[in-house]
């Protein structure tokens, strides 16, 4: 009897223990801010117990689309809500509102009230001493509903505030403000037209962006050893801009776009960045960049730029696309020795003698890829890192012969008229992608017999009639007969059946007489994806006088048929593999014993 009521005695305490409203405040608060902000709100009517962590809660998100909302619901009816709210829950925070957040989309016309909205949480949120803002305002056009300057300053002296994000809030031009928050990590301006030039004092800042701000033309970082991450974009290339930083200020990774880099930026501000990346900005005729720090360098799309010299030994990515575009630009690199990938598009002075004097010297260079270099006739050179080498579209190239023991992959899109393409790499797979439509069959032989030493080819194309032979044009030796894996991308959503895939087997067969695997796959579907895999047993001796047709009478290379063979059908649906079984039994039995 005392051991039963003993167990009720635990069970209450358990159960006890387990209802939500036992548990620390700090707990619950932690729950709720996991949760959707909806989701959380449901706590204020769960139990009269729990209301109170609803209350104290230290998050308010408020949220006003007039595009959405129903004609009966006016903005009077959103502002006398928020006000309500605030009186309700300030009561409860007591000063320690961890994160405000106001979402206003609306297509009023009264240019006041927004402005009144935004007033009233701003200083309720200087009041519980916030600790993150997000605004984010969206009105026509035409209105111009100013913020007061007066409700915003306070916050740019907080002592509390960690994250400040702005999304456009409009006051009167302030030609320089100050933000001297010391524990301010995020800062935030998108769509404000308001500041001219921003000042900066926090030693914390990890984090800033400045997203197509019209009005804003400097901001200056007075304090502070390291910076994360630097966003900035304009509104067009001709919007000047100045960025300033302490001496031995380093920041990780810098993003400039669409706006015009001023002579302090690329002459200082770069070199005390480890990542740069420049978008769609006016640039200088000729930049010199040194700087021991900077480890990634992207450009693409910049205008103006000609020449371009890079002394930065520790340089391990370079990247230019459509940036140095001039017949009579230029490029030194010669300084980047620790190059890994370097990626040039669409520059027009790159040539051969070029390539062949930087590319040796690089001894580090993992990953190559040329793309659109117009003036680029020969590529010769040789590399003993090389693992990835990329060459696309260049119309005047004529020959490639690179020395690369090492290389991995090896992919190219252009004419069919390159000869010699020479690959120096047992090691090498293949991807290539042919021009569209049916390519003149002695051209793509000539071109594909370079690559019968890759491990395995990738062939992209079209449509799968692309790579259909005639019977009466196959009669010529295969080019491909040591190559033993093959891949053909289709660019149909469907792959072939019936004839079609018959013949493409066909003239897939011809091309590689002997393969280990035949791959089919869809670029539209990647999920589809069919495979024949080939097993070879002992040789096959025919009685048959036709034996030598197959293979062109030649002695020392014989086709799949000449072996007793197993295949494998894997990824086909039933009644396409069974009409293949039917077909390779049928075009085997000639050749020997099944």
């Amino acid at each position: 009897m005392e051991e039963t009521k003993r167990c009720r005695v635990d069970n209450t305490i358990i159960s006890n223990y387990m209802k939500l409203e036992n548990l620390p405040a700090d707990l619950i608060h932690n729950i709720m801010h996991k949760l959707p902000y909806k989701e959380a709100a449901k706590f204020s009517v769960l139990s009269k117990s729990l209301n109170p962590y609803w209350l104290s809660f230290p998050t308010l998100k408020f949220k006003y689309n007039s595009y959405n909302l129903p004609k009966d619901v006016s903005y009077d009816t959103f502002f006398n809500s928020v006000q309500k709210t605030l009186k309700l829950r300030g009561r409860c925070l007591k000063g320690c509102l961890q994160n405000l957040s106001l979402s206003y989309n609306s297509m009023d016309s009264n240019p006041h009230h927004c402005p009144k909205v935004v007033d009233l949480l701003l200083n309720f949120a200087v009041q519980n001493n916030v600790k993150e803002i997000n605004f984010d305002i969206e009105e026509p056009v035409n209105i111009i509903a100013n913020v007061t300057y007066d409700s915003l300053c306070p916050l740019f002296s907080s002592q509390f505030l960690t994250a400040l994000k702005l999304g456009g809030v409009q006051i009167p031009l302030v030609d320089n403000v100050s933000i001297t928050c010391p524990k301010l990590t995020e800062l935030q301006f998108q769509n404000c037209h308001a500041f001219g030039t921003i000042h900066v004092s926090s030693s914390s800042l990890k984090q800033v962006k400045v997203i197509k701000c019209c009005s804003m033309k400097a901001f200056h970082i007075e304090k502070g050893k390291s910076l994360h991450s630097f966003k900035l974009e304009g509104f067009s290339i001709n919007d000047p801009f100045d960025i300033t930083l302490p001496t031995d200020f380093l920041i990780h990774d810098l993003h400039l776009t669409n706006v015009e880099l001023s002579k302090n930026i690329y002459d200082k501000v770069v070199a005390q960045v480890e990542l740069l990346f420049i978008d769609t900005c006016g640039m200088p005729k000729s930049m010199r960049l040194h700087s021991l720090h900077i480890k990634v360098l992207e450009m693409k799309r910049n205008y103006n730029l000609e020449n371009l010299v890079l002394r930065t030994p520790n340089l391990e990515r370079f990247i230019s696309v459509d940036s140095l575009e001039t017949l009579h630009s230029t490029l030194d690199i010669s300084d980047c020795v620790a190059l890994k990938v370097l990626k040039l598009d669409g520059i027009m002075s790159i040539t051969g003698e070029w390539l062949k004097m930087r590319i040796c010297w690089l001894r580090s260079l993992k990953k190559l890829v040329i793309r659109n270099c117009n003036r680029l006739e020969r590529v010769e050179f040789e590399s003993d890192s090389l693992e990835k080498f990329s060459l696309h579209e260049c119309f005047h190239l004529e020959k490639v012969e690179v020395h690369v023991l090492n290389l991995l992959e090896f992919s190219y899109s252009g004419s069919l008229q390159v000869y010699p393409m020479i690959i120096l790499s047992s090691k090498c797979n293949g991807n290539i992608k042919l021009p569209y439509g049916r390519s003149d069959l002695d051209l793509m032989k000539k071109f594909l017999s370079s690559f019968g030493h890759f491990k395995d080819l990738t062939l992209s194309c079209s449509k799968a009639e692309d790579m259909v032979i005639p019977r009466q044009l196959n009669d010529k030796i295969s080019p491909l007969y040591d190559l033993r894996h093959v891949k053909l991308q289709v660019r149909e959503r469907f792959l072939p059946n019936g004839p079609i895939l018959t013949q493409l087997l066909e003239s897939l067969l011809w091309f590689v007489p002997r393969p280990d695997t035949i791959t089919l796959s869809s670029n539209m579907t990647g999920n589809t994806r069919s495979t024949l895999k080939f097993k070879y047993g002992n040789p096959v001796e025919s009685n048959d006088s036709v034996v030598g047709d197959c293979c062109r009478d030649t002695d020392d290379i014989r086709c799949w048929r000449h072996h007793e063979v197993k295949i494998e059908f894997e990824g086909f649906d039933e009644s396409v593999r069974e009409y293949l079984e039917e077909f390779f039994a049928t075009s085997h039995r000639y050749y020997g014993k099944h």
